[in-house]
């Protein structure tokens, strides 16, 4: 099992590079959060490790509110001012499965 399980708070800062043009959140190193597909249980996107914001128009609408929330409507203005954040609550793992070996002559 890998990945991380603990409750965590980062800040926030705009991209404006990534995502083809579109831009996205650095949540940390390659970790973002960007757009995601319009329909996600008909078209594929990679999400590995990145939160999408999935829908029509869903990612505009995200990043609408942050703006109507900040007062401001310069993205970058937003990221820069460290005040934006993502919480990211603890997960629960499952328990661990003790497999046995049926392989014989081992």
């Amino acid at each position: 099992m890998v990945g991380l399980a603990d409750e965590q708070t980062h800040t926030l800062e705009w991209d404006s590079g990534t995502m083809n043009g579109q831009g996205s959140w650095r949540v940390y190193g390659n970790w973002l959060i960007h757009e995601g597909a319009s329909d996600p249980t008909s078209i594929a996107w990679g999400a590995i490790g990145c939160i999408e914001v999935c829908g029509v128009g869903g990612w505009t609408r995200f990043n609408d509110s942050i703006k109507n929330l900040s007062g401001s409507t310069d993205l970058e203005a937003i990221g820069n001012s460290g005040k934006l954040i993502a919480k990211y609550e603890a997960a629960i793992r499952p328990p661990l499965i003790q497999q046995t070996n049926t392989r014989r002559g081992n």
